[in-house]
């Protein structure tokens, strides 16, 4: 995918992105930092080539979901270590 094609991908999604990303994730800032992760991956895949703007879109939905539930299963596993470790 091009710099120019991943561009105009970021300007057209990013805000629906990220306002997905605060359904899950409850914080700006974070959301931010997720679609912003999800497109620098996709910059860095040198041989995606998606086609029709379906699969684009989709493509874009599905990652940022993946990226918002890892996040918040580390947000779990950080407050179980914290709450193990230190309440007790």
């Amino acid at each position: 995918m091009k710099d120019k094609e991943l561009e105009r991908l970021f300007n057209q999604y990013a805000d629906l992105l990220c306002g997905f990303a605060y359904n899950y994730l409850r914080s700006k800032e974070e959301a931010r930092d997720i679609v912003q992760e999800v497109f620098v991956r996709l910059l860095e895949k040198e041989n995606l080539t998606l086609e029709d703007e379906m699969s684009v879109k989709t493509l874009l939905f599905y990652s940022v979901r993946n990226a918002c539930i890892n996040q918040l299963a580390g947000r779990r596993k950080l407050q179980y270590i914290i709450q193990k470790n230190f309440v007790e």
